[in-house]
């Protein structure tokens, strides 16, 4: 069925087809080679920050939070962290040397007043305008804002996430254009985990890769500073492999994810997309055109 999903994705939501075997350069209007390590700031023209988002799927924002911010919202995680237990249905665990270890904790703003006013903190807004101007935030659906944990020696769960698309399970028309904001709490390196993207992969659907199909193509890391921001859209193949080092810090990421309306139509408070497709109608969801 995974492999039938993009044939099927082309023929009722009339996508193109991103073709995993045979990668083209990403080229810029002028005909020339797009420069995928480039990074922006907030003070560059947004047109040229937009371009370059559309373009290839994602952007690396630099020193979009302040250290003393950083400072607040690290401490904010970290008391979450400290309430998370495995059975809380808000939190994600691993396993490290036989023993349980969280990874992920969402609907952090429901916990922290300053992590919920994020999603309407200006220089957030204008980085969801960047996908599209009707973006909002899911701050009460799909995971709230959550932060993404990396822990070094992890042997299970989801800890090591292989490539993939954030609107699988048939979710990309109910979903997308799904703009991910994350917040880079500490460094990423290779060393202490970093996401990879496939520049490009957000124009068409495809079945998902193996690691041996990815390396066809021209795979950007982003190495990141604590204060950074990663933005990419949720249909863009990424991976988040954990920390190669076993004796690494790791890294942490707040994400803010910003969807179109008909999300909110379609997928309700507290509830994920996988939600919708055990509530509706017995298993099945209505066709989205009847939102339209």
């Amino acid at each position: 069925m995974a492999r039938w999903e993009p044939p099927l994705r082309a023929a009722f939501s009339d996508q193109d087809v991103f073709d995993l075997d045979h990668p083209t350069p990403l080229q810029d209007e002028a005909g020339r080679d797009v420069d995928l390590t480039r990074s922006f700031t907030l003070d560059e023209p947004v047109e040229e920050i937009r371009d370059f988002l559309h373009r290839v799927g994602f952007v690396h924002l630099r020193g979009v939070v302040d250290t003393a911010e950083i400072g607040a919202l690290t401490a904010d995680v970290t008391a979450a962290l400290g309430r998370a237990r495995p059975d809380d249905r808000k939190s994600w665990w691993t396993t490290v040397d036989g023993r349980e270890v969280c990874n992920r904790v969402n609907y952090l703003n429901d916990g922290s007043a300053r992590i919920a006013a994020l999603g309407a903190d200006p220089r957030f807004v204008a980085i969801a305008a960047l996908g599209g101007n009707d973006l909002r935030d899911a701050y009460d659906r799909l995971d709230g804002n959550g932060v993404v944990m990396k822990v070094p020696g992890s042997s299970g769960g989801l800890a090591d996430l292989p490539w993939h698309r954030d609107c699988g399970m048939g979710g990309h028309p109910v979903k997308c254009p799904m703009l991910n904001v994350g917040i880079q709490l500490d460094a990423a390196t290779r060393e202490s985990g970093q996401l990879q993207m496939i520049p490009g992969s957000h124009k068409g659907t495809s079945r998902l890769p193996s690691a041996r199909e990815a390396e066809a193509h021209p795979v950007v890391a982003l190495t990141t500073d604590p204060g950074d921001v990663t933005v990419h859209f949720g249909h863009t193949l990424h991976a988040a492999p954990p920390p190669s080092d076993p004796g690494a810090s790791g890294r942490r990421a707040l994400y803010l994810s910003f969807v179109p309306p008909l999300t909110f139509e379609m997928v309700g408070p507290g509830q994920g997309y996988n939600d919708v497709l055990f509530t509706r109608d017995s298993g099945h969801i209505q066709h989205v055109d009847a939102f339209r």
